[in-house]
């Protein structure tokens, strides 16, 4: 064995010692939610980014609100090979019981919208919104849940849309 040989031999064990990184993923940076209101047809600010109390009486109150508009923000950061385009799913689950309501009975949690998208390739360094239609807002929470499908790594976030509804 040469010494040329030898030493590209020990430089393709040493190579293959390193553990391979993995690929980055692209992440969920943010889940915004703007109440649609009904009188003026304008969208409020981002109540997800207010303090975390509840968002009382939304049917009913100043925005008579029956609809909102989630936006996902999803940032690439432009390292993952793959080529193949990449989806975003978002799930929005109502669930808990009604306040005031004439039975207190926990009804069970119900899925108000299961929509999926296209967000395209993660090669190219970006940031790229996403709006999702959630229509029948009302008096129970909402959790939602947005999950990026077909990246190396899958990743989530969760949020809490705290709707309630006063006497």
């Amino acid at each position: 064995m040469t010494l040329a040989n030898a030493l590209a031999f020990l430089a393709m064990l040493s190579a293959a010692a390193v553990p391979a990184q993995a690929a980055a993923s692209p992440r969920i940076d943010a889940i915004e939610a703007r109440i649609f209101n009904s009188k003026t047809g304008g969208l409020s600010e981002d109540v997800l980014a207010g303090d975390g109390s509840a968002f009382g009486n939304a049917p009913i109150g100043d925005l008579q609100a029956s609809a909102a508009l989630i936006v996902v923000r999803v940032h690439f950061d432009g390292t993952e090979a793959s080529n193949k385009p990449l989806k975003l799913r978002i799930v929005a689950t109502e669930s808990g019981t009604m306040p005031f309501a004439a039975t207190k009975t926990k009804r069970a949690a119900k899925r108000i919208l299961d929509s999926t998208s296209v967000i395209g390739s993660p090669g190219i360094k970006r940031d790229v919104h996403v709006g999702f239609w959630m229509p029948d807002v009302g008096c129970r929470a909402v959790t939602l849940k947005a999950t990026i499908i077909g990246a190396a790594v899958v990743t989530s976030r969760d949020e809490v849309l705290p709707f309630t509804c006063y006497e």
